[in-house]
């Protein structure tokens, strides 16, 4: 499948085309409003940039704006792209099931939301004011009327508007991986070069045209008029949003009077949810690590998920999310996390990695076949192992034994952790820091947790075939681990964490048994992650070979792993 994905890495403006007139019409339209505004943006703040030649080169270039822009059809196009781009944001807002979302994605709603309380009073005053009232609209006017005091506003304006556009465009032009790579660094230059020269324009012309017999005369009438046409857009406004939110408290206040239904996630265990958000959202809302490089979009298919159970139950797919899944020549039963809403219960697993950060496979050749390094491992085992091979029936025992290595190899890769070895009934994770100090055993604890709740899922999933419970023992430490790639050959080769931190994680591991705990962590490892231990329950191990003892530390129960969510 991943394959798949990568031959499609190339950039093809055809295949992007056809997907956007193949998607429906909705989302095609909101993005085309959203380009329109764009281009008009990108347009008037280059006017701005030429201030630093000029204002007669700044008023040539408007007149030039004016034709296309102060056309009939030039009108038409721009203030129904507002409203239109206004409108399917509000619409898509009302949709969410959760405002819980990546940086990058709130950043863009909280800008988009703010541009009409910002750019209310800039268009009252020009073209509003030059349309209706008849006020001067040229270069020279406007920054007569605007320099020094709106100077501020006007430069918080500028940049609202153009980061909110080039984070919509990011959006756009960086679902597939190549394009990523080669839009970023144009997307990065075009995204600080355009508003850095605007200003600079703006800061330079807005002294030139300054009048030396003092501030212009403006007819007191017509500022009445437009102080008046920008109060009630700024209320408007407001009143929209409130309107807004007043729905999406309606709407909430219903949704909690639904069922609760059971979404289980391969490697992170059950969740209780009640139906209304997209699986996404769901993710989301319980922190489950979910990729989604278009940001919930159904443009990119990075937060596809594979449909183990309840398929059936789930709406049929849309126009929008077949074609994608076409492209990628999707399998049965995978679907698009962000356009599935599920309404009865559910399993399924996230196919692919959440990315961006560092990753272990980056490492470099010098470092892959040998490096000392600061780590934590934990070590996870099954209970009473032979008992299970005694007493189960060998299908039913390989089902089962697939299926929990399955679920602790996602626990560890859903939080950048690298799986080192694997055996039939446990095995063996490193999580680095990767420059945050905590980070590491951070991570290995929240993969602890996972495991716990993946294991509670099996429990219910395979009750009827058990005849007892599964149980894991976990042990985690840190500490200075040797990574080595080892192997005759190098294409046989296997990295693989050495020292006497692997050690220490599995003496943990085995001493959970006798401190009745499934759970045991060492007290550098505590530290590191900054979780509050009681000194009192502080028990000394000894490690065979290691001078001294060992603190180690039994975890009663997932709640006391809150200081790490």
């Amino acid at each position: 499948m991943l394959s798949t994905v990568e031959s499609h890495n190339a950039f093809n403006i055809k295949a992007l085309t056809t997907r956007l007139l193949r998607n429906d019409w909705k989302r095609t339209l909101r993005l085309t409003s959203g380009l329109v505004l764009l281009a008009f943006v990108t347009m008037h703040l280059v006017n701005h940039a030429l201030g630093l030649i000029g204002i007669a080169q700044m008023s040539v270039m408007q007149e030039w704006r004016w034709v296309i822009w102060k056309s009939r059809p030039g009108t038409w196009l721009l203030y129904g792209s507002f409203f239109v781009h206004v409108s399917f944001t509000l619409a898509r807002i009302l949709r969410r099931g959760t405002f819980r979302m990546p940086f990058k994605e709130a950043l863009q709603l909280i800008l988009g939301l703010s541009i009409p309380f910002l750019i209310i009073g800039h268009v009252a005053g020009t073209r509003l004011a030059g349309d209706m009232y008849g006020l001067d609209e040229s270069y020279v006017a406007v920054l007569q009327r605007l320099w020094p005091k709106s100077a501020v506003i006007q430069t918080v304006a500028v940049l609202v508007v153009w980061f909110h556009g080039i984070i919509g465009f990011h959006y756009i032009f960086t679902a597939k991986r190549s394009v990523r790579t080669i839009m970023d660094d144009l997307l990065w230059a075009v995204a600080i070069l355009v508003p850095a020269l605007a200003l600079a324009g703006f800061l330079v012309s807005g002294r030139d045209a300054q009048p030396y017999d003092g501030e212009p005369t403006i007819d007191p009438a017509v500022i009445s008029l437009v102080n008046r046409t920008e109060f009630y857009g700024r209320l408007g406004a407001f009143g929209l949003l409130a309107a807004v939110g007043g729905v999406l408290g309606y709407r909430e206040i219903g949704r909690r009077r639904r069922r609760i239904i059971t979404v289980n996630y391969v490697g992170h265990g059950e969740v209780m949810v009640r139906p209304g958000q997209s699986l996404l959202e769901i993710s989301r809302d319980q922190r489950i690590p979910h990729p989604s490089l278009c940001g919930g979009r159904g443009r990119c298919a990075t937060c596809r998920v594979l449909v183990t159970k309840g398929l059936q139950d789930l709406p049929p797919i849309g126009v929008a999310e077949r074609t994608l899944l076409e492209q990628i020549a999707a399998p049965p039963g995978v679907r698009l996390a962000c356009q599935v809403h599920p309404f009865r219960d559910l399993s399924a697993q996230i196919l692919l990695p959440v990315l961006g950060e560092h990753t272990h496979a980056a490492q470099s050749e010098h470092a892959g076949w040998g490096l000392e390094e600061q780590a934590t491992v934990l070590v996870v085992d099954l209970r009473a192992f032979t008992n299970l091979v005694n007493t189960q029936v060998p299908y039913e025992l390989v089902v089962l034994l697939n299926r929990f290595q399955e679920e602790m190899i996602q626990s560890v890769r859903a939080h950048h952790g690298h799986v080192d070895i694997v055996v039939v009934d446990g095995l063996t994770a490193v999580f680095k820091k990767d420059g945050h100090k905590d980070k590491g055993s951070r991570d290995a604890l929240k993969a602890a947790r996972d495991m716990f709740k993946s294991i509670e899922a099996l429990n219910v999933q395979f009750q009827s075939a058990l005849s007892l419970p599964l149980r894991i023992g976990i042990g985690i430490h840190t500490g200075r681990i040797l990574t080595a790639r080892v192997g005759a050959m190098q294409a046989q080769a296997v990295t693989l964490a050495l020292g006497e931190t692997v050690a220490v994680a599995s003496k943990l591991e085995a001493a959970s048994k006798d401190m009745m705990s499934d759970l045991v962590i060492s007290r550098e490892t505590a530290l590191a992650a900054g979780l509050p231990i009681m000194q009192s329950r502080l028990r000394d191990i000894y490690v065979l070979g290691h001078e001294n003892a060992i603190s180690a530390y039994p975890i009663r129960g997932l709640g006391e792993l809150a200081a790490v969510t």
